[in-house]
């Protein structure tokens, strides 16, 4: 990300976080909040709900939506790969702007790629996903899977997933608005479509993992989509594809 001054202080964050610096001992605990001394009302609890599949589809995939860490070797058809970007970051028509997912103000900072590495009849390669026309553009037809193997070894998953969802960030669209402040705004946004995206996919009976860190700087994703003019910068990826049922 290139420094502008008028954002000078998101900006030296964002840069001074490239590099992991996660600690290795930590809690695995999860932690909640309780009020003990405070007077209580019982909620009806996840696991009593009577779920009927066909009459409460959205409660079924609210529900069942996890993270996925094995997937099959099935690819992709240029069907389900439509349904799954138009459902989860697509206009909600086309004669208007505003897409699936709420955004601060309506700036819409995240654009979205896509690296197919085993497509049923879509050409292996990346591709960034235009919104506005619903199509994908072919940027590089490499087939990005050794990159993304290297770029994200760390990682406890296998790497046979068909495709690989990224998310790439121009802030200063909401921070022409917001000032810095845009760049905490520009990061919810990036969460409610990575929650659209976990749904959706729950939804067409895929699986997906976010993938929040690797052992390498950032720009090395950077880099792989040839994103040197410094006002944009890759964030969050996601792994997709088929659940692998033979576990």
């Amino acid at each position: 990300m290139s420094i502008n001054p008028k954002y000078e202080l998101s900006q030296k964050y964002h840069e001074n976080t490239r590099k992991n610096t996660a600690n290795t001992e930590f809690s695995t605990k999860p932690a909640f909040k309780i009020y003990p001394d405070s007077k209580v009302i019982n909620l009806i609890k996840n696991e009593d709900v009577k779920l009927d599949k066909e009459k409460d589809s959205f409660l079924h995939t609210l529900l069942t939506r996890k993270s996925t860490r094995s997937f099959s070797t099935k690819g992709v058809s240029l069907e389900i790969l439509s349904s799954l970007l138009s459902i989860s970051f697509g206009l909600k028509n086309s004669k208007k702007i505003f897409r699936t997912y709420p955004s601060a103000g309506g700036r819409y900072p995240v654009e979205v790629y896509v690296a197919v590495n085993n497509g049923v009849d879509i050409e292996n390669g990346t591709y960034h996903y235009n919104i506005l026309h619903n199509k994908l553009e072919l940027i590089n037809k490499k087939n990005p899977l050794e990159k993304i193997k290297y770029y994200y070894k760390s990682q406890n998953i296998e790497n046979n997933f068909p495709i690989l969802i990224i998310f790439s960030c121009i802030f200063e669209r909401t921070m022409e608005k917001y000032g810095e402040r845009g760049y905490k705004y520009a990061l919810l946004d990036m969460g409610h479509m990575g929650q659209n995206l976990y749904l959706t996919a729950t939804y067409l009976n895929m699986g997906v993992v976010a993938f929040g860190q690797s052992d390498f700087e950032d720009n090395v994703l950077d880099e792989f989509l040839n994103l040197k003019n410094g006002n944009e910068d890759v964030m969050y990826s996601f792994a997709v594809g088929y659940k692998n049922e033979v576990l």
